[in-house]
C-alpha cells in the first residue's frame, strides 16, 4: 500500500519497491533528487492509504512517519533560516522573519522561532543533524540544542558551544528529560550569563487582569520560574477534588482555586493599606434587594457589574454592613458604622466546633471558610452558633448558587443533597 504511494512518482531504478516498510524516507533519501510538487503528490498519495489494521502495525507505521516528518521540519528549518538572512520579509511588510514565517505558514510564534533557530544553526551541529538524519533523536532534541546553542553564542560570558555531550544525552533521554539537561548544561557552561537570563526574566513578568462587558475576567500572565513555580505549586494544592459531588474537570478546580486563594488574602492576611483602608470586596444592595422584592434592583459588586440574589445571599452570610439612608434624589442622608454579621467571638465559638468546612468529605481549614446560616441570613435566620456552619467558599456557593440543600441532624452530621433541577425548574 505505501510502496506504491511512493512508486507512483518515483523510478523503479531509485525507490526501494516491493516493501510494506516502505515511507515517505524512501523519497528524503533517494539519491535520485524529488522535486516539492512530487513530494507533495507522493504526501496525497500516501494519505489515500488505509490506517493499518493491527495494533504492531499502526506503532511500526506512527515510529516511521515522526522520523520522517522530523526530516521535513529539519528541511523546514533550513529553508526558514536561510528566509530569515534575506530581506525579503521587510520587503513584504512584516517586522520580522518570524512574524513572516509564523502568519504565512500559519503556525504559533515559538514554533516559528524554533525553525528558524535551527536553520540558522544547523551548520554548526553536525553531529546533532547526523543523529536526527539517522533517526537516534527527534527534531525536539535538535530544537533544544539549537537554542542552547544561540543561548551560549549570544551570552556575553558564553564559551563555544560543544554539542556532542548533548547530543550523546538526546540518544537516551526522552524531550522533558533533556530539557532539564540542556539548562544544567547551559548553567555549567555559563553560570554569568544563566544568572543574567534569569534577571531579565524576571523583568519580563507581565499579569493583565480586566473585566469583560459580560462580567467575566480574563487573566493573561508571564511569570519567572520563581514565581510561577509557587502559584502552580498552590494551584495544586488547593485544586484537589473536595467533598461529595466534586466532578469538576482540572481547568476549573485550578479557577476555583485561584479565586479562593485571593479570597483568603482579603479574609486573613494582612494587607498593605489602599485610600485609608484594608482592601476588600465591596457590595452594595438596597433593603428591596436583600429581602428578594419582586422589581427590585440587582446588587452591585464595587466597579458597578450587578451580581444576582444567591450570591448576594451568599456575601451576606458572613460580611460587615453598613447603613446608609439616601434622599429619593439618591444624595445621601445617613451612613451608620460597619457591622459585622458573625461577631469575632461567635466566629472563634463556631471554629472551636466543627474546625474544618464540614460538608462531607471536604478538610478545608477553618481559616479557608466563611461562617454560613444554615436559615439563611437573608430569610431571617439567626445569626446564633446552632444556626452557623462553616463551609469552605466553593461549597458555600454550592448551597447558594448551585441550589444544594444541607441540613443538620440531631448530631450536627451534615446532609447535603444535590438540586432537583426538574422540580425547581417546575416550580418556577
Amino acid at each position: 500500500m505505501i510502496s506504491r504511494a511512493v512508486g507512483a512518482v518515483s523510478s523503479p531504478a531509485t525507490t526501494p519497491l516491493g516493501s510494506e516498510t516502505a515511507t515517505l524516507a524512501a523519497i528524503v533519501s533517494c539519491p535520485a533528487p524529488v522535486t516539492l510538487e512530487q513530494l507533495r503528490a507522493s504526501i496525497r498519495g500516501f494519505l489515500a492509504t488505509d490506517i493499518p489494521e493491527g495494533p504492531s502495525e499502526k506503532a511500526h507505521e506512527l515510529e516511521h512517519l515522526r522520523k520522517d516528518l522530523d526530516l521535513l521540519e529539519l528541511r523546514f528549518s533550513r529553508t526558514a533560516g536561510a528566509f530569515a538572512l534575506t530581506r525579503y520579509w521587510e520587503d513584504e511588510g512584516f517586522i520580522s522573519p518570524y512574524q513572516w514565517v509564523r502568519l504565512n505558514c500559519k503556525m504559533g510564534g515559538g514554533a516559528a522561532g524554533q525553525r528558524i533557530t535551527v536553520g540558522l544553526k544547523a551548520d554548526s551541529l553536525p553531529a546533532a543533524v547526523e543523529a536526527l538524519e539517522t533517526g537516534d533523536i527527534g527534531f525536539a532534541h535538535l530544537s533544544l540544542i539549537a537554542s542552547t546553542s544561540r543561548a551560549l553564542d549570544d551570552s556575553p560570558t558564553g564559551p563555544v558551544f560543544d554539542e556532542r555531550p548533548l547530543v550523546e544525552k538526546a540518544r537516551d533521554l526522552n524531550v522533558r528529560e533533556f530539557a532539564r539537561a540542556c539548562i544544567q548544561a547551559r548553567h555549567v557552561a555559563d553560570p554569568a550569563g544563566y544568572e543574567l537570563t534569569q534577571k531579565e526574566q524576571t523583568e519580563r513578568q507581565t499579569l493583565d487582569l480586566r473585566q469583560c462587558e459580560d462580567g467575566m475576567w480574563l487573566l493573561n500572565a508571564l511569570l519567572d520560574n520563581d514565581n510561577g513555580t509557587a502559584l502552580d505549586r498552590v494551584l495544586a494544592a488547593l485544586s484537589k477534588k473536595s467533598g461529595v459531588g466534586d466532578d469538576r474537570p482540572l481547568h476549573l478546580r485550578r479557577a476555583w482555586a485561584l479565586g479562593e486563594l485571593a479570597r483568603h488574602g482579603l479574609d486573613t492576611m494582612k494587607l498593605p493599606v489602599v485610600n485609608h483602608q484594608v482592601p476588600h470586596l465591596q457590595l452594595t444592595a438596597s433593603l428591596p434587594t436583600l429581602l428578594a422584592a419582586i422589581g427590585a434592583p440587582a446588587a452591585e459588586l464595587e466597579g458597578g457589574h450587578p451580581i444576582n440574589i444567591q450570591a448576594l445571599r451568599r456575601i451576606a452570610c458572613d460580611c460587615a454592613t453598613s447603613r446608609v439612608i439616601l434622599s429619593g434624589e439618591s444624595a445621601v442622608l445617613e451612613v451608620g458604622d460597619w457591622v459585622r454579621g458573625v461577631s469575632a467571638p461567635l466566629r472563634r465559638a463556631v471554629v472551636h466546633r466543627d474546625q474544618h468546612c464540614q460538608w462531607p468529605g471536604c478538610d478545608r481549614p477553618a481559616s479557608w471558610t466563611d461562617t454560613h446560616h444554615i436559615v439563611f441570613w437573608t430569610d431571617g435566620g439567626k445569626t446564633v452558633k446552632e444556626n452557623l456552619v462553616l463551609l469552605c467558599y466553593r461549597h458555600h456557593y454550592l448551597v447558594h448558587e448551585g441550589h444544594w440543600t444541607l441540613t443538620l441532624k440531631n448530631d450536627r452530621e451534615v446532609v447535603v443533597v444535590p438540586p432537583d433541577y426538574s422540580r425547581r425548574l417546575g416550580a418556577a
